[in-house]
Parts: structure tokens; C-alpha cells; sequence
């Protein structure tokens, strides 16, 4: 007597949506009679220790956004109605990459009627990675005033009688895939000139 076999196929999509982390998972492609498609079981890796257990032949799964691609072994056991034996199949879903990248931009004060280069006009917005807490981006400018927060921000450098190179420091955050507080931190010199 020939027993009949199960070869799980497992194909994936990305859902659409503000992040590619999204996928929707199915084993509808593997060949086969006598399939019994409700009792598939899927074991998903969290990004963390955890594996989430999903039941169907479709699902859908949000995988964690981390700062570089992960590849995340999805396994799968599938049944044949009236069978209690599994056939167990893989694949490893690979996720985008999401870096948190800070970007300082500055303009100075280029007004026409009354020009003062010492107020300079800093933005965030070039910065890179989802989900940005744009307002609580923390700005430095080292001349020993209070930091400030916000996307954009103006700030006004003493007057001197000579030129004066400044550090600025901006940290942007958010909140990663784990729940975790995630910051990313950079600095750029700024010279001011002589006022």
C-alpha cells in the first residue's frame, strides 16, 4: 500500500501598507488531494524567543522592523483529512531593514531687510526610518542653551568678534517592533561668524 505524502509550499506576499513588515502567508499552491487546509498549523518567529502559533491555510503575520534585513524561518505543518501525521515545511521570510537614521539640514537667517547669520533654522525631516517621533526630536547646539525639541527649530548664536565653530546634536526616536524605545544620535559642526 502506497501512503500519500504532503510536500508543504509556502509562498508569501507583502502586504501593502506604510510598512513592509506586513506579510500574508499561504500554503493554496502545495499539490494534493484528500488536503485537510483548516488544521494547518504555522509557527512564526517573533524577532524575540517567542514563536506565535497561527491555524489556516492563509494568514497574516506582522513580522518586527528592525534596523537591518532579518531573515525569519517560518515553519508549517499541514495535514491530510483524518491523518494526525504532519508534513512539516519551511521558508525563511526576509524583511526589510528600517535603519533609524538622523540627518541634521540648516539655513541661516537669510532675511533681505535685516540679515542676522547668527540665527540658524535647523530641520529633522531629512532624517531616515519609520515611525519617527518627530516631536520629541532633541536638538543640542553647543553653546551651553537648553536643548529644545521639535522637527524644526530656529536658534540664535551669540554675537563674537570672531568666527566660532559650534557642535549640534540632534537624537531622533521611536518605538521599535518590540515595544522598545529606539534613539539614534548625530552630530555636525556649524561655524557662525563673526557678528
Amino acid at each position: 500500500i502506497e501512503k500519500e505524502t504532503l510536500s508543504p509550499v509556502i509562498s508569501y506576499n507583502i502586504l501593502s501598507g506604510e510598512n513592509e513588515n506586513g506579510v500574508e502567508l499561504s500554503v493554496l499552491d502545495t499539490p494534493g488531494i484528500n488536503i485537510d487546509w483548516e488544521r494547518t498549523r504555522w509557527f512564526i518567529p517573533d524577532g524575540n524567543e517567542s514563536i506565535i502559533e497561527k491555524t489556516g491555510s492563509v494568514v497574516s503575520h506582522a513580522f518586527p522592523i528592525i534596523a537591518t534585513t532579518a531573515g525569519y524561518k517560518v515553519i508549517v505543518n499541514m495535514y491530510l483529512a483524518g491523518s494526525s501525521i504532519p508534513f512539516t515545511g519551511s521558508r525563511t521570510i526576509y524583511i526589510l531593514g528600517d535603519e533609524l537614521k538622523p540627518v541634521i539640514d540648516w539655513d541661516k537667517d537669510e532675511n533681505p531687510v535685516n540679515p542676522n547669520e547668527n540665527i540658524v533654522l535647523f530641520n529633522a525631516e531629512l532624517s531616515e526610518g519609520k515611525n519617527i517621533d518627530w516631536q520629541n526630536c532633541l536638538w543640542t547646539f553647543g553653546d551651553g542653551t537648553p536643548s529644545t525639541y521639535g522637527p524644526a527649530v530656529s536658534h540664535e548664536y551669540p554675537p563674537h568678534a570672531e568666527e566660532r565653530t559650534y557642535k549640534v546634536s540632534l537624537t531622533i526616536s521611536r518605538t521599535a517592533g518590540n515595544g522598545e524605545m529606539e534613539t539614534a544620535t548625530v552630530t555636525r559642526n556649524i561655524t557662525i561668524g563673526a557678528g
